[in-house]
């Protein structure tokens, strides 16, 4: 598969999401909470690349772990658990 392939299938499905040829993820992820009614959304707008603090593929070229945590809470502030 082509990159130019990969951007066309991108643009078309992620249009207002690919800029200078890159896939803004974060922007994905919350566009899709926003759709499915989600209110209360904090993203903390850190540049893994620009920030020595967090571990980053692009800045440093060897891969790594990361990991994002989602938690719902009930109205009365409560976390709702689920078992897997």
């Amino acid at each position: 598969m082509r990159l130019a392939d990969v951007l066309a299938y991108a643009k078309e499905n992620f249009g207002d999401f690919v800029h200078n040829k890159k896939l803004d993820i974060g922007g994905i992820l919350l566009n899709q909470l926003r759709e499915n009614g989600v209110k209360n959304i904090y993203h903390e707008k850190i540049c893994t690349a620009c920030n020595e603090r967090y571990f980053s593929y692009r800045r440093d070229g060897q891969t790594g772990r990361q990991g994002g945590i989602i938690m719902l809470r009930s109205s009365h502030g409560k976390s709702l658990q689920k078992s897997l």
